[in-house]
């Protein structure tokens, strides 16, 4: 209760103490506004007083408001490179690198907005482009199958492969449970962890490209990505190759063994 009590004084001092310097104008205003010197000479001190309160505590929340924003976006550069960690290892499984790695990504969406200095701001936007810069050399450098998770993939063809591991990742489960524990059957990455990667580097896309990697809906957008096929190719094909496969999986409410544009299974 007294905590609760110091943290709205605090935030609401400039408001109390002007507050309390009207209630004394009124007052003075009431009486007839009779002083002799030394009543000028106190009013004229109070009045230097809380001035000297108000600018001490104005510089006081300014030093504490640069502060906190400088500490979050240290945080935030720590926050990314332990999602280009996580992204990197594969241990104890992908899905798990991924599922751990959106989780952190996740988080530094939110602490983005507690950046508030200009100063600040203009370094966040010069790193996120170079970490943008980064993951999306990371992306362009995996092939569409390695979203799903499984090794040595069988196949004389992308479209193979992607059969090939989107049977494997499934069989025996059906349908998979996002998060952590669901890994004995399920080792296709989910398409909401990588939308939460990926919003780590929209803001690059809206400044630069005036897009969002996102739909209107909050869904990755296949047509911006297809616009910068030449990196986001793996992912592109992953995620077209799986909403696909889904649409027929959700249409024959069982487990499907080829992708839909097969003619010869």
């Amino acid at each position: 209760m007294i905590k609760a009590v110091g943290q709205f004084f605090l935030k609401y001092f400039e408001f109390i103490l002007a507050f309390l310097v009207l209630i004394w104008a009124i007052y003075l205003f009431v009486h007839g506004f009779k002083f002799t010197k030394l009543d000028l000479f106190t009013a004229a001190s109070v009045m230097v007083a809380i001035a000297a309160v108000l600018f001490g505590f104005g510089q006081f929340r300014l030093e504490k408001r640069r502060s906190n924003s400088k500490y979050y976006l240290e945080r935030y550069i720590e926050g990314t490179r332990m999602v280009l960690d996580r992204l990197k290892d594969d241990e104890p499984t992908r899905r798990i690198s991924w599922v751990t790695a959106a989780s952190i990504a996740n988080d530094l969406n939110k602490i983005e907005d507690k950046i508030t200095e200009i100063p600040d701001k203009k370094f966040l936007a010069i790193y996120q482009r170079d970490w943008t810069h980064i993951f999306l050399k990371f992306v362009q450098g995996k092939e569409a199958v390695y979203f799903y998770g499984v090794l040595d993939c069988k196949g004389d063809s992308e479209r193979a492969k992607l059969n090939f591991a989107a049977r494997k990742c499934r069989k025996g489960n059906g349908i998979a449970v996002h998060g952590l524990i669901p890994q004995i059957f399920c080792f296709d990455i989910e398409e909401d962890d990588i939308a939460k990667i990926l919003k780590l580097i929209d803001p690059v896309f809206l400044k630069e490209a005036k897009v969002s990697i996102f739909d209107s809906d909050g869904k990755i957008s296949l047509n911006v990505l297809s616009f910068n096929y030449l990196v986001f190719k793996p992912l592109h094909d992953y995620l077209l190759h799986k909403r696909e496969c889904k649409r027929v999986f959700d249409k024959t409410d069982g487990f499907i063994l080829h992708h839909p544009s097969d003619k010869n299974p």
